[in-house]
């Protein structure tokens, strides 16, 4: 059965003046997993993918779903906590950090904590491994050039995204659109009162009224590009991710 994702936690509309500095938080729908020394350390359907600034994106597991046995809390500074990993002779000593009180827009990740992608030894998305690009080891050249294309992307696809959540909600203000309409009302009230009255001036005030409110309209209509009357397409989005069986 299919769970139904909750929205996503931080609401576009109150703040879009502070994505800059935010943090932004999905629910995952899928299973994820990762290991260190040939032990399984988390394993959880309830993950959250959390994308904080000057941070890469990263899985925050229900403590519940951890095995907390093989971590050890380490350095504490005054906002997290941090634990270092032991599995029999493996030591990772910065392998996880939690918050140590999640407010604000941090608050879904209370009870949760994250661990550092190059720390842990593999990682799983259902029953496909993931690959963390940071933690590859070119041995080459042509390997080393393979792997700042891969984080290249991977940065740009990062920036793509806060751009992408911080253009959610309408981009037009309901003020600067009712004082547009009262202005042009004003403008054809004036000429109204003024202009002879035959069929030629009635004409032009409608031709002219159909036109500034079809602007208006094509405007709000483009501030929502996938909702509305005029839509973008789904369809190549679907396909991608279609081939890629998502």
């Amino acid at each position: 059965m299919t769970e139904t994702l909750a929205p996503p936690v931080v609401p576009a509309a109150e703040v879009r003046a502070r994505l800059k500095e935010g943090v932004h938080i999905e629910r995952s729908p899928r299973r994820v997993r990762t290991y260190f020394g040939g032990k399984l350390i988390a394993d959880s359907e309830h993950v959250l993918l959390v994308y904080e600034t000057k941070r890469p994106p990263a899985y925050w597991f229900p403590t519940s779903d951890v095995r907390m046995e093989y971590l050890e809390q380490s350095q504490q500074p005054a906002d997290t906590i941090r634990w270092r990993m032991v599995v029999k002779d493996r030591i990772a000593h910065n392998a996880a950090r939690a918050y140590t009180k999640s407010t604000g827009d941090r608050a879904a990740l209370e009870d949760h904590l994250t661990f550092y992608w190059n720390e842990m030894d593999a990682w799983f998305e259902e029953d496909e491994q993931v690959f963390v690009v940071r933690a590859l080891r070119p041995v080459d050249d042509g390997q080393k050039w393979l792997r700042d294309q891969a984080l290249t992307i991977n940065e740009n696809l990062l920036r793509d995204r806060w751009l992408m959540i911080g253009d959610q909600g309408r981009n037009v203000s309901p003020i600067m659109l009712g004082v547009l309409v009262s202005w042009v009302t004003l403008i054809f009230v004036g000429f109204g009162i003024n202009a002879p009255r035959n069929a030629m001036v009635a004409a032009s005030f409608l031709i002219c009224a159909v036109v500034i409110g079809g602007a208006i309209f094509l405007i709000l209509e483009m501030d929502r590009p996938v909702q509305g009357v005029l839509q973008i397409s789904s369809w190549p989005i679907r396909n991608a991710l279609a081939q890629m069986n998502w």
